[in-house]
């Protein structure tokens, strides 16, 4: 117990005694007093105290502005001696960055921009002549958070001048979008369920539309792709294969990539290189092996990965073909892998055309082998 304001060192301390503990004159209550007068030595000033801000995880900013308290510094020799107030919140306001916008009506994310998810709807009265000709100021695809109150630093919000031809249409009219990609396109496909689509041009450029097809962005320019997979049995992943031991892959329909490693480059034997699992993490890689000196044994390597590809395991070698035989619809061991592989393992697999094959299951991911 102590003065109601909070103003007093001196303190009286109540308290109970046990039963085997109440002897030479101790009864069942007890009463000490505690003085902590002589502990400081004055009352602190306005320089004991600090800023203490609420956030400091990098950045002490949330929502465009940071919140703290005053409070008294950890060496400051001294008591407050004031009469007790609930904590004052203050607020600053910080400069703007990218983390205060995100994307506005009508544009959607890819990656760490936001584009158009389709022609862009303007006020009536606006873009009456020829559109291909005209102007409008429309939207940047930013616009700060609601709520947010940063100033100054960086504008993503600001109007910028577009084409009228880029604008939505009247009611009732119909209009097209043409993109022209600088070669002949060898593979296309739709992430399921999305508005997200993958083309692969024939010099292996992998082209991305987030919003089917209405705006295009190369993803890695400086990457030849010789594939790309569009994982079995989830409808957000895909897989990026380069003529290198990385790959790229996504786990969210293609808003982020992340490059990760192979155990060998991908087989140029016509062999499919990835091989899925209804436990998404878990792939078989199929790649060369010692095709880059002479060529005398060039050979197919399978390994397999529980982790998406941090970590990989040896499966087997000259093989034609290596899968999970566990599926969606089919009750089979999931650890248990099957392969065609060649009975010879020497020399090179590009002469093994007409060499007898053998049909290998292993459990345990090819572990006991049968």
């Amino acid at each position: 117990m102590t003065l109601p304001d909070s103003t007093s060192q001196k303190f009286l301390l109540l308290g109970s005694v046990a039963r085997r503990d109440q002897k030479d004159g101790v009864g069942r209550v007890v009463v000490v007093f505690l003085d902590f007068a002589n502990t400081r030595s004055r009352k602190c000033i306005e320089s004991d105290f600090e800023k203490w801000f609420a956030r400091n995880r990098g950045t002490e900013c949330l929502m465009g502005h940071k919140q703290w308290y005053k409070r008294r510094k950890p060496d400051a020799d001294c008591y407050v001696g004031e009469k007790f107030k609930d904590p004052v919140m203050h607020e600053e306001d910080c400069e703007c960055t990218d983390a205060d916008y995100e994307c506005d009506y009508n544009f959607v994310r890819s990656g760490d921009e936001c584009v158009p998810a389709g022609p862009e709807p303007i006020p009536a009265g606006v873009c009456v002549g020829d559109p291909n000709k005209e102007t409008y100021l429309g939207s940047s695809g930013y616009r700060k958070i609601p709520g947010n109150t940063c100033k100054d630093g960086v504008k993503k919000d600001e109007k910028v001048e577009k084409k009228c031809s880029q604008a939505a249409p009247k009611e009732g009219d119909v209009i097209h979008q043409t993109f022209e990609f600088p070669n002949y396109i060898v593979q296309h496909a739709y992430f399921k369920d999305s508005t997200t689509f993958l083309v692969r041009t024939a010099e292996g450029a992998v082209w991305q539309s987030s919003n089917e097809g209405y705006t295009w962005k190369q993803l890695f320019p400086d990457k030849r792709f010789l594939a790309f997979y569009h994982h079995k049995f989830s409808n957000e992943r895909a897989y990026l294969i380069t003529e290198t031991k990385f790959f790229y892959y996504t786990t969210d329909t293609g808003r982020t990539w992340y490059e990760q490693g192979a155990p060998t480059p991908p087989n140029t034997f016509g062999v499919e290189v990835l091989r899925f699992h209804p436990n998404t993490d878990t792939l078989i890689w199929t790649g060369n092996e010692n095709c880059f000196s002479d060529g005398q044994n060039c050979h197919t390597e399978a390994s397999y990965t529980r982790d998406n590809g941090r970590n990989w395991y040896f499966v087997e070698k000259y093989v034609r073909n290596c899968a999970f035989t566990k599926d969606k619809d089919l009750y089979a061991d999931p650890t248990e892998i099957v392969c065609e592989s060649y009975a010879e393992k020497t020399g090179s697999q590009v002469r093994m055309q007409l060499e007898p094959m053998q049909l290998v299951v292993g459990a345990n991911y090819f572990s006991r082998k049968r």
